[in-house]
């Protein structure tokens, strides 16, 4: 059994095609930096993704507005940085840096697209959540005009079983 020649499989493993993706290429010493400032700036823009898709309290008009704030600050982040990454680009003489720099260019422009939309979305919410909180606050004074009123009436019972009420 051992002498049986193995056979590979004509489509590659999954993990396999991952793993030689990430690999760093065989490129020139002077490009390891910048492949590895790439690489950082990726993770960077995962975490910052991740920070502006956290959740928020719908009925928390200052939450919301404190997330829009945030979801802007990394918006400008993400902005700034393309400018880095644009530079690696500029300086490197490798075509898959070149390549990979050109795709997080992309990704860090979709993220940016999405924080604006996002942003956009909470300043809506926040708007509503405001107009919402006036509209309760009249209908709460309505009430306690309402209960002033009727507090005031003094019910008294007429011969007759007939109740008037009076001031």
């Amino acid at each position: 059994m051992a002498n049986l020649p193995t056979r590979r499989r004509s489509n590659p493993n999954i993990r396999d095609v991952w793993n030689q993706s990430q690999a760093l290429p065989r490129t020139r010493k002077s490009t390891t930096p910048n492949w590895q400032s790439l690489t950082q700036l990726r993770h960077w823009l995962n975490e910052l993704e991740r920070d502006a898709s956290l959740t928020v309290d719908l009925a928390d008009t200052a939450a919301i507005r404190d997330m829009a704030n945030t979801v802007q600050g990394i918006m400008d982040h993400v902005r700034m940085k393309i400018m880095d990454v644009v530079g690696i680009q500029d300086v490197s003489v490798s075509d898959v840096v070149k390549h990979k720099a050109a795709e997080l260019i992309e990704d860090m422009d979709r993220v940016a697209r999405q924080c604006e939309k996002r942003r956009s979305t909470l300043m809506q919410m926040a708007e509503h959540s405001r107009l919402w909180n006036v509209a309760r606050d009249a209908v709460e004074l309505w009430m306690q005009n309402a209960d002033s009123v009727i507090g005031m009436r003094v019910f008294v019972p007429l011969k007759g079983g007939i109740i008037s009420h009076g001031r």
